[in-house]
């Protein structure tokens, strides 16, 4: 599981990247969306910033699997972290695009916290 947490770190570093370059062709314009504080800006700004943050999470994962040999997680947690590698911001752009869609954002916080407290938990028990 931990090659699939370092796969999924390494798309989501792309996916930010792109994103940051795509975002960055318009930061010279200051009313782009409606203006650097605006709804729709923040949130693609949090998007693209999520990636390498879920990211992070996920190669913190396989180095903690891999590495440091801790004891995994269930897979239905571990899928849940690369899952949130997508949702957090899919939810971010979706957000940006219609406010109303920021009602989904208890689901990648969901993807994130539980494999969190698993990891901690499994250790702990260890």
């Amino acid at each position: 599981m931990a090659n699939a947490h370092l796969l999924t770190a390494w798309l989501g570093f792309l996916g930010g990247i792109l994103s940051g370059a795509a975002i960055g062709l318009f930061f010279r314009e200051q009313a782009w969306l409606g203006g650097y504080g605006s709804w729709p800006r923040r949130m693609l700004r949090l998007g693209h910033i999520a990636w390498f943050g879920i990211g992070f999470l996920n190669l913190s994962m396989a180095v903690t699997l891999g590495v440091f040999n801790w004891p995994a997680p269930p897979k239905i947690i571990s899928m849940l972290l690369m899952a949130a590698n997508v949702v957090m911001p899919a939810v971010c752009f979706a957000s940006a695009w219609r406010p109303k869609l920021a009602a989904l954002f208890p689901l990648p916080v969901i993807c994130t916290v539980l494999p969190v407290i698993a990891v901690i938990v499994r250790r702990l028990m260890s």
